[in-house]
């Protein structure tokens, strides 16, 4: 079982003693995460009796946060807000018994539950967003596969195999209470 937590957050803050401002040409904001979770099981028994189950499972609970501050002032060409990310989660698992009396069992399985967000801070009509062109993005992709194979040779017995995948995902973006935009777009 591989379970990463992984959190990305990226904040952008400036501040003058209370008063923040930004007078630039083009700013971006942006948080990227890319996470790989594999699982692999593979037995295989013998004898007069023999029986065996094999699981593998693949899960990843990610969070992924690219946001401006509150109560800053933002005064330029372009501003991008941009939050971008993707979990791969596989799992395979194999099993195989003989016997006279056998019985074999594969489980595979992979979960995602990821959140995704692209956000401004507060604000208001001192503390604005003035720019000619604002981009958000927030985008989600989860890749999964789950994979069984079993095998069993006796004069009685049974196999058999699951294979599950669960994905959950939030993705948002979105102004701040109160926030203030003013664009040319």
């Amino acid at each position: 079982t591989d379970t990463p937590n992984a959190q990305l957050h990226i904040f952008f803050f400036f501040s003058t003693g209370g008063q923040g401002a930004i007078d630039e040409g083009e700013l971006g904001v942006q948080a990227l995460l890319d996470s790989v979770q594999r699982a692999d099981a593979t037995g295989v028994g013998a004898g007069y009796y023999a029986v065996g189950v094999n699981m593998a499972s693949a899960e990843s609970s990610t969070t992924t946060t690219a946001k401006l501050a509150d109560d800053v002032k933002v005064l330029g060409k372009t501003l991008q807000i941009i939050a971008d990310s993707t979990d791969d989660n596989f799992a395979k698992s194999t099993a195989g018994t003989g016997g006279i009396f056998a019985g074999s069992a594969a489980v595979a399985s992979t979960k995602s539950n990821s959140q995704t967000e692209a956000l401004t801070g507060r604000g208001s009509k001192v503390e604005a967003i003035e720019v000619e062109k604002l981009t958000m993005r927030a985008t989600r992709r989860t890749v999964f596969n789950s994979s069984v194979d079993t095998l069993q040779a006796s004069l009685a017995g049974a196999s058999g195999a699951l294979a599950s995948n669960q994905v959950g995902s939030a993705v948002t973006a979105a102004l701040g209470n109160g926030a203030y935009v003013n664009t040319n777009d």
